[in-house]
C-alpha cells in the first residue's frame, strides 16, 4: 500500500493505510481502484464550473492527453447533455 501511495502523491502516516498530503475529492479513491482492481491509470480532475458547455469545451481540449473519460457528479439533466454530446464529439471513451 505504501508503494501505490507515493505513485498517487500521497503521504503514508504511521500504521497502515494512506493519510492525504491535502484536500482531495474522492475521486483519488476511486483512481486508486481503477489502477489496481483494472491496471488503469487513473487521476481525479476537478472543474470549477457547473455550465455544461465548459465541461464538453475542457473534456475535448484535454483529449489528446487522456485514454479515456469516467464522468460523475454532474446533475440531471445536464448529464445526459453532456455524456451525449461527448460521446458524439470525443475521439476516446466517455
Amino acid at each position: 500500500m505504501e508503494h501505490c501511495c507515493r505513485n498517487f502523491g500521497w503521504n503514508p502516516g504511521s500504521g497502515s493505510g494512506c493519510h492525504w498530503s491535502g484536500s482531495r475529492s474522492a475521486g483519488d479513491g476511486k483512481a486508486l481502484l481503477f489502477k489496481y482492481l483494472g491496471g488503469v491509470d487513473a487521476f481525479p480532475l476537478t472543474l470549477d464550473t457547473k455550465d455544461p458547455d465548459e465541461i464538453i469545451k475542457t473534456v475535448l481540449i484535454l483529449q489528446p492527453g487522456l485514454g479515456g473519460v469516467n464522468l460523475e457528479d454532474i446533475s440531471q439533466p445536464k448529464c445526459f447533455y453532456v455524456l451525449d454530446t461527448l460521446r458524439k464529439k470525443a475521439r476516446i471513451p466517455v
